[in-house]
């Protein structure tokens, strides 16, 4: 059984929409850990880039492949750069894909991004989608009896909703990728020669 439906989903997306258009509450805070963060780098570390991102978006998809290895390389694995990851489901797959990732755990998290980023396209259409995503999971030593365990907790189901409804209600955040770097908004995709411009200003 899964707690949230599709249909609650849309109806959610449809609320946090019009909210947004009457009021914006204040975005202090932003960098404050949250449940879901999946946190790369020194939390001593002069930049924080969080990047809001979906499992179905093409731009977050070629950004993971093409981007953050190298990103992780020359400037998190050396000190300079926080990285925070946080869910911003387009659509319900992507929610139930979101779900997937923290299901396998922080050391599968990686692993879990690539493999549905590799497939979004099947298992974005696939119905039900939840199968397609049950399979990458067991790909990755996630049975389907622990997927399911997860999905019917409902606690994941909630942390990546309440990520999402954070994001845009609070942040403006409207759609993937969107990247907060110490703070300042950047929407869509930006070059690893951009973000090295922007992490080597704070130096």
């Amino acid at each position: 059984m899964i707690i949230l439906t599709r249909r609650r989903f849309f109806a959610l997306l449809t609320g946090l929409f019009l909210a947004v258009a009457l009021l914006r509450p204040s975005a202090a805070g932003l960098a404050d850990a949250r449940p879901g963060d999946m946190v790369f780098g020194s939390d001593d570390a002069p930049v924080t880039i969080i990047e809001y991102y979906s499992l179905n978006c093409s731009h977050c998809a070629a950004f993971h492949k093409e981007i953050f290895p190298s990103l992780k390389a020359d400037y998190i694995d050396t000190g300079r750069l926080r990285f925070v990851f946080r869910d911003f489901p387009l659509n319900w797959p992507a929610a139930e894909a979101a779900i997937l990732t923290h299901c396998a755990g922080p050391k599968q998290f990686i692993a879990a991004q690539d493999a549905l980023f590799a497939s979004y396209r099947q298992w974005g259409s696939a119905t039900p989608s939840i199968l397609a995503i049950a399979e990458i999971g067991e790909s990755l030593g996630v049975t389907r009896n622990e997927f399911k365990a997860c999905v019917e907790s409902g606690d994941l189901q909630r942390q990546v909703i309440e990520s999402f409804e954070y994001a845009n209600s609070t942040l403006g955040v409207e759609g993937t990728p969107t990247f907060f770097i110490n703070g300042k908004k950047y929407v869509g995709g930006i070059s690893l020669e951009r973000l090295g411009e922007i992490i080597d200003s704070y130096d």
